[in-house]
């Protein structure tokens, strides 16, 4: 299962409270879906999840905004991970 996939399951399984996230670039921020508590929900299971440590410098909406930045950013990730 792609990482966008992965993430688009949580974030309907564990955020969407009004209905089913179909649009992975709908901006989940602007949308109420992510707060402040839901961002630390999704880095635990990120970080869990895809085995990739999420560092304070890269919580912004840049990586967090929608499903597609999320899939992005675990994607770049994890490839300097494997780089290093």
């Amino acid at each position: 299962m792609s990482e966008s996939a992965q993430v688009l399951d949580f974030v309907n399984a564990r955020l969407a409270r009004n209905g089913p996230v179909r649009d992975t670039s709908l901006d989940l921020m602007s949308a109420r879906i992510i707060d402040s508590m839901a961002m630390l929900e999704l880095v635990v299971w990120i970080e869990q999840t895809f085995g990739v440590r999420v560092q304070n410098d890269d919580l912004s909406a840049a990586n967090f905004r929608s499903v597609d930045t999320m899939a992005a950013y675990i994607r770049r990730s994890m490839a300097a991970q494997s780089a290093r």
